[in-house]
């Protein structure tokens, strides 16, 4: 192939000694295919790559080309292309194509753009990682340039497809034996069985302040324990205290001697209770982290170190964003908060604070500052309490959108002093 290749920053070499050439020989491999058989390779070539894949001047200066000759319903051809391109860009476009031994192997030509587009970013992020370190940068600056390499090398999700044959023998696959998808469950019957939550989904929870969204988030963190990885991001409220209301909750004992010091009659009983609720306790795949201050990033690359499947965020708009105001700020972290999922195939629940105007039942127009939350959500649950002068008033947890399963209320019954949540008997799911 024609030697095209870029210059080397001469500042970066003589500061680092090293470089990460550019497979230019695939680039021009692939604008030969494209002007040789156009019908069978430009439709493919376009949907994987764009013209930033492309290193070389020459092969992105044919790549616009093509592009904008098939966008236009023009021929394709090395005429066409060439025309209106400085002589010498004209004579490597016909060394290309004379050089192509075959259009057969285009899909590997593709594949290998595509790796070394990847080390090349991953190359860039890493001596911008480099720099930050060296220069002082904060350390949440530098989690962002980490995060980067990490997205760089990572496979190109958007650029997957399933076909309808592929996805009826999944299906198959799935049901086969009578095995049932396996979802993760809060332990409350009814919630379970209308949401169907797995890993992936956005989950909100909002309740108006002292509802007990803590509290019902807690639970559900400590049931989801026994089989998941749980990382429970606390940025008000510490870890101290919140495992004072785990434990509470988890061995059915008073929280309100908890917070006394076990002391007096009763404290040998609960002590009893707590030793032998000690060992499954420990036993729970839970991580409390203390997330004040935290950005987005920053909770991501803290899940991603703790291996977590199912991450709590209390709450969503005490999360550090950019944004010229609060409106702007809270669409950030929401955006940020249902990318997170989607990309790290991690269920994330996010505690947000309802207005504290209103004593009825809240809706979603109630979620404070942004729109987006609604827009984001899989999922969005509200508490209510029915009576918010008595701590263990009965509340009702709308289920207000849910986009594999049915919306509507459950009555749930609080034990304030075991900080526990119970489902009301008798109480049908109202749709």
């Amino acid at each position: 192939m024609i030697d095209d290749r870029p210059k080397q920053n001469q500042n970066q070499q003589e500061s680092t000694n090293i470089s990460i050439s550019p497979n230019v020989e695939a680039e021009q491999a692939l604008i030969a295919c494209m002007l040789i058989e156009p019908e069978k390779t430009v439709p493919e070539i376009m949907s994987k790559l764009t013209a930033g894949d492309f290193q070389s001047e020459v092969t992105k200066t044919c790549f616009n080309k093509i592009s904008y000759l098939f966008k236009t319903n023009q021929p394709i051809d090395t005429i066409t292309v060439i025309s209106n391109l400085p002589t010498e860009y004209r004579t490597l476009v016909v060394g290309m194509v004379e050089a192509l031994p075959g259009v057969s192997s285009f899909k590997k030509y593709i594949q290998l753009v595509i790796q070394s587009r990847k080390r090349i970013r991953a190359y860039e992020s890493v001596t911008e990682l480099q720099a930050k370190l060296m220069e002082g940068s904060s350390i949440e600056e530098c989690q962002e340039s980490a995060i980067k390499i990490s997205e760089s090398l990572s496979a190109d999700k958007a650029d997957e497809c399933v076909s309808a044959k592929d996805g009826i023998l999944n299906f198959y696959k799935q049901y086969q034996e009578g095995k049932r998808k396996q979802y993760i469950t809060t332990g409350i019957a009814k919630i379970d069985k209308y949401t169907y939550m797995n890993k992936g989904d956005f989950v909100i929870i909002g309740a108006r302040p002292s509802a007990g969204k803590t509290a019902i988030t807690l639970q559900m963190a400590l049931h989801m324990a026994k089989t998941h990885r749980v990382a429970y991001f606390s940025l008000e409220t510490s870890a101290e205290k919140l495992y004072d209301r785990a434990i509470s909750n988890f061995a059915h004992v008073s929280f309100r001697n908890i917070k006394n010091g076990l002391v007096g009659e009763e404290s040998a009983l609960e002590w009893q209770k707590i030793a032998t609720a000690s060992s499954a306790f420990s036993n729970l795949d839970l991580f409390i982290v203390p997330a004040s201050g935290y950005t987005v990033s920053k909770i991501e690359s803290k899940a991603v170190e703790l291996g977590a499947e199912v991450i709590f965020v209390d709450y969503l708009s005490l999360v550090k964003a950019r944004g010229k105001d609060r409106f702007e700020q809270v669409t950030n972290i929401s955006m940020g908060l249902h990318n997170l999922a989607q990309q790290r195939k991690i269920m994330v629940v996010a505690l947000s604070q309802l207005s504290r105007n209103g004593v009825n039942e809240p809706s979603m127009s109630d979620l404070r500052e942004s729109g987006q939350c609604e827009n984001d959500a899989d999922i969005i649950m509200l508490l209510h309490n029915t009576a918010p002068n008595e701590e263990s008033a009965d509340r009702i947890l709308t289920i207000a959108k849910n986009k594999e399963g049915q919306v509507g209320q459950i009555r749930l019954a609080f034990e304030g002093d075991y900080q526990k949540f119970y489902e009301r008997e008798n109480y049908d799911y109202a749709d």
